[in-house]
């Protein structure tokens, strides 16, 4: 994509699903923050896509209910995640995250997170923090089923 195509997507602002992977994007298109109908968007693959804190502020993202932000090279996850409180699907797998931002537990209607292929213990950590128990609506991490059942003894100490 160029800088022309991409600031086209204003035009479009009854538009509810944006694919963007592997566009070697440097960050998230700043368009997108006025597409306010938007329920499903993915960045992932733009392996040197910076993802700046504000994007989690815009209007256009607010509504999100799948985010796939997989494999754009991120360290580090801002606490502005939380504010996404519509998400159902968020992936981030394939990145260099070492921990999930405790906003992530506030995300209400998770109900499936894909966090493969970080660092090795990012799965580990998450599993056995209070992160997990407290998100109801969590059925999948990554390819596992979570019961209920299985939430209780996560979250306290495995």
């Amino acid at each position: 994509l160029t800088e022309t195509s991409v600031s086209v997507l204003s035009c479009f602002k009854n538009l509810i699903k944006l694919r963007l992977q592997k566009n070697q994007l440097p960050s998230i298109p700043k368009e997108i923050a006025g597409l306010k109908g938007l329920a499903y968007l993915s960045v992932g693959g733009n392996e040197e896509m910076e993802v700046k804190d504000e994007v989690w502020s815009w209007e256009g993202i607010k509504g999100l209910k799948v985010l796939y932000i997989d494999s754009v090279g991120m360290s580090a996850m801002s606490e502005g995640i939380g504010g996404l409180k519509n998400l159902t699907l968020l992936d981030v797998s394939g990145n260099g995250l070492s921990e999930l931002p405790a906003a992530v537990s506030g995300l209400s209607a998770l109900e499936k997170l894909y966090i493969a292929d970080n660092d090795w213990n990012l799965k580990l950590d998450f599993m056995s923090s209070e992160l997990v128990g407290k998100m109801k609506a969590l059925k999948y991490l990554d390819e596992f089923e979570i019961k209920q059942e299985d939430k209780g003894r996560m979250g306290g100490g495995m």
